[in-house]
């Protein structure tokens, strides 16, 4: 080995040295405290999921919302194990996750339940979740939810190598689709932007109605991204074995009746005609609770499926119902 050779290795096993050497104090002194601010998904689902249960219940802040006014304050998920109680039920939900956050979680599952219970929310096939505040830290999030070296978490994140799309083409690409997006309507419905603007001049009480619009106004097909994030954990679940269920949450179809009017409703319904379509035949159960509810079990004025308990009650009898079905077999 002539000299330039040799210069060359030695300074190459010492900055790789280096390199090693910082990414170990890294991971030892730093990269803990990064994880709890900034990768907090993976460190959730480490202490949701440590230990193994029969049913896992993938949600968003529908299993734990509850009303001020309620007594009891259980979960959807603590009721739906009150109905098992031959079963072990664990939860794996906080506000405003999805299904591209689900699917990441199954796949890093660390043991096998004997079912799955997943949340099929309506609105979360819509470009105002899509497309949410949130959706950049969810996805930076999820850089950090895997198994490589904690420094090159850190430098991805710092390099935005994730799904990153700046706030303002988000807002830009639902402004878009608010006012250009074609609805199966006509007239003053025949677009988001048309429709919310028709409410001032409604004899419906307006009041909530333009953020029903706004969240339900839409209609799914085969290229939705959320639509997409459901298949793959369909077939994901087919390849493990693992028995799924999709829950159609119930939606407030009695308050879009009330503010918007009789066409919101019937979006909605075909959109959940849809769902139930596009899964027929797969290895997923449907349970559709969309309009199971009445309309004062919904706790809040903004639109969300947040139940007071008795709604909470009724949709775990429901899903426990479908479930004993499916697991005595």
């Amino acid at each position: 080995m002539n000299k330039t050779i040799r210069y060359i290795v030695v300074r190459l096993i010492i900055v790789t040295g280096f390199v090693l050497l910082c990414g170990t104090v890294y991971e030892m002194f730093f990269y803990p405290k990064t994880l709890q601010e900034e990768g907090w998904l993976k460190e959730l689902a480490t202490r949701r999921l440590k230990n193994k249960a029969d049913i896992l219940y993938f949600s968003a802040s529908p299993n734990a919302s509850v009303a001020p006014t309620d007594t009891d304050q259980r979960s959807i998920s603590q009721m739906l194990q009150s109905e098992l109680p031959k079963y072990s039920v664990a939860p794996f939900d906080t506000g405003a996750i999805h299904a591209g956050i689900f699917l990441h979680a199954v796949k890093n599952l660390p043991f096998k339940p004997e079912l799955i219970v997943m949340d099929l929310n309506l609105r979360s096939f819509g470009l105002q979740w899509i497309h949410s505040d949130l959706e950049n830290v969810l996805q930076r999030n999820l850089a950090y939810w895997n198994d490589r070296p904690g420094l090159v978490n850190r430098m991805n994140v710092t390099l935005k190598n994730y799904p990153f799309i700046l706030d303002h083409e988000r807002r830009e690409m639902i402004y878009y689709r608010e006012k250009f997006g074609k609805l199966p309507f006509a007239g003053s419905h025949e677009t988001i932007r048309l429709w919310a603007d028709s409410l001032f001049y409604s004899p419906l009480k307006a009041a909530g109605g333009h953020e029903m619009i706004a969240h339900f106004a839409f209609t799914i097909d085969k290229e939705n991204w959320m639509l997409l994030q459901y298949d793959a954990i369909v077939e994901y679940c087919r390849q493990a074995r693992i028995p799924l269920v999709f829950m159609i949450l119930p939606e407030n179809v009695g308050g879009m009746q009330e503010k918007v009017g009789p066409d919101l409703v019937k979006l909605c319904r075909m959109n959940v005609s849809f769902l139930k379509n596009h899964y027929a035949g797969r290895a997923v159960s449907i349970l559709d609770l969309s309009e199971k509810l009445p309309q004062d079990v919904f706790f809040e004025d903004f639109p969300t499926e947040h139940y007071v308990a008795t709604g909470r009650n009724e949709v775990a009898k429901a899903l426990a119902g479908h479930i004993s079905n499916i697991l005595s077999k």
